[in-house]
């Protein structure tokens, strides 16, 4: 198979490719035939770029300075009165040879979703969604912990802690609640989480409420949950005064309050003046 650059349309910021295939069909010994087929389909230069990040450490580079040469105007290749000039031949040779190169090395799952119309559609939008995600993660300052140093910080704070049974553990961020399952699978018996966005709020309440069943061993658990959807730094207490509170955690970190305090520190403040915490263990940037 051969990819060819066929065009580019200024107007949609795309160019226009094909791919010849020929496929030789026998009768028996007697005649055979060729049929050459040929596709003619649109791609963004963004495509051909994710190309060349993948395949950097063992490919030549994208020619982006050809690439944007060719972007300058809108032409069809071989068509005079479409914008074509000889002088673009040269650039469409190059960027050819680093197509089909390019091509050739790509996993077959990448190949697939570059010339299949319906897979390169899915992909596209996989990757958008998966921007806008992580978008809205750096917004919310969120950044997630290892399992490793989540594991380290439970195992630390438990040694400063004579009587689970007393203990009420708080994760003021808690994200996907991986600190409040540790903490559970640890011994805890009355873990409270606090999370602003609403999808790791469903995910954490799940992760959560799944690690107390299977620490009881039975549907009945006799862990106390409570996750709540909201901002921990508007919430009030929910514990009596006999209770012993613990707050662990990664609080976000970055953004400043209306007092110049940076969220670690305004996180450090709620939960030891509102919850009354006796041992605040967060993880903060250095």
């Amino acid at each position: 198979m051969t990819l060819e650059l066929r065009g580019f349309s200024a107007d949609r910021g795309r160019f226009l490719l094909t791919t010849t295939r020929s496929e030789t069909f026998s009768n028996g010994d007697v005649r055979a035939s060729t049929v050459t087929a040929v596709r003619i389909f649109e791609r963004d230069l963004v495509d051909l770029q994710r190309w060349d990040r993948l395949l950097r450490r063992s490919h030549q580079r994208l020619p982006t300075k050809r690439l944007r040469k060719l972007m300058a105007t809108n032409w069809v290749r071989g068509d005079r009165a479409a914008g074509w000039r000889l002088e673009m031949q040269k650039n469409v040779s190059v960027c050819d040879d680093w197509l089909n190169a390019a091509f050739a090395q790509l996993p077959p799952q990448h190949q697939q979703e570059f010339l299949d119309d319906d897979l390169y559609v899915a992909a596209k939008r996989k990757r958008a969604a998966a921007r806008a995600e992580s978008k809205q993660a750096r917004d919310l300052q969120q950044y997630f912990t290892s399992p490793e140093l989540v594991g380290l910080v439970v195992k630390r704070v438990m040694e400063h802690v004579e009587k689970l049974e007393n203990v009420v553990w708080l994760e003021p961020s808690c994200g996907d609640g991986r600190f409040l399952t540790a903490l559970i699978r640890a011994g805890a018996r009355d873990v409270v989480g606090y999370e602003i966005d609403e999808m790791l709020h469903g995910l954490a309440e799940k992760n959560v409420y799944q690690a107390a069943t299977d620490a009881s061993g039975t549907e009945e658990s006799n862990v106390q949950v409570q996750v709540t959807l909201g901002d921990f730094l508007m919430s009030k207490t929910s514990t009596s005064a006999d209770k012993i509170v613990v707050a662990v955690g990664n609080p976000p970190f970055g953004a400043k309050g209306g007092d110049g305090s940076d969220l670690v520190h305004q996180f450090f403040r709620h939960a030891a003046t509102e919850w009354k915490a006796c041992v605040i263990a967060f993880i903060v940037p250095e």
